[in-house]
């Protein structure tokens, strides 16, 4: 049998298919070690796209006798959760990355809720002249026909305090979002090439931000 020529970090792996990638996902769906290529990741998202669609189209069909019914979609997406971002962890390693910048995709909850009290803040003034009653009638004719006093109110700029800060925190929230697709965009930078997240050649220690293993799904795209 033929010897498969060594690559940078061992010997060189067979490219990663679609029906490989869901392997391994479900394989490894809390294993947090290690790294996943770039085919391996990006099939997976195909894949949870495609089980999400499947989901809906049945949770549409079931709603037609049963309304609201999303039970489908919602234990899909429970699923899916934890090697979804295993997989995601694994991909920023292999990057040669930190996975710990993950946790930058909480600050956009900071900064919804940083809009929201803004926002509470600038209308105040406005809705303390109003009685309880009065303010679910003016938000009713608000919803419903399009008109009436709160309308006329974030016409005259009631919510104006909060819309340089809203402007601020979509801004942030794209930026993180397009550097977080860049990074799973780019190629296996493997140890050779600096990446001290991956696994070494043969006889070299490992620095990794979580414990490296042995299964790390191959070095190339």
């Amino acid at each position: 049998m033929q010897s498969v020529p060594p690559g940078p970090q061992g010997p060189s792996r067979a490219p990663i298919t679609f029906v490989d990638a869901i392997a391994l996902g479900f394989k490894k769906f809390v294993d947090f070690r290690g790294v996943s290529r770039r085919s391996e990741y990006w099939y997976w998202v195909l894949f949870t796209v495609l089980l999400g669609m499947v989901a809906g189209t049945l949770d549409n069909g079931v709603a037609t006798a049963i309304s609201g019914f999303t039970a489908l979609n919602d234990v899909t997406s429970i699923a899916l959760f934890l090697p979804t971002l295993a997989v995601t962890v694994r991909r920023f390693r292999d990057a040669g990355y930190s996975p710990w910048l993950l946790l930058l995709q909480i600050v956009p909850v900071f900064l919804i809720a940083g809009v929201i009290i803004s926002a509470a803040i600038s209308a105040t003034p406005f809705f303390t002249q109003y009685s309880e009653a009065e303010l679910d009638a003016m938000v009713t004719e608000f919803l419903d026909k399009g008109t009436g006093p709160l309308l006329a109110a974030i016409e005259n700029g009631v919510f104006n305090g909060a819309l340089g800060f809203a402007l601020s925190a979509l801004l942030i929230v794209l930026a993180l979002g397009i550097w977080q697709l860049v990074i799973l965009c780019r190629p296996t930078k493997t140890f050779e090439q600096g990446n001290k997240r991956a696994l070494p050649a043969a006889g070299q220690p490992a620095q990794a931000d979580f414990p490296s293993n042995s299964d790390d799904g191959g070095t190339t795209s």
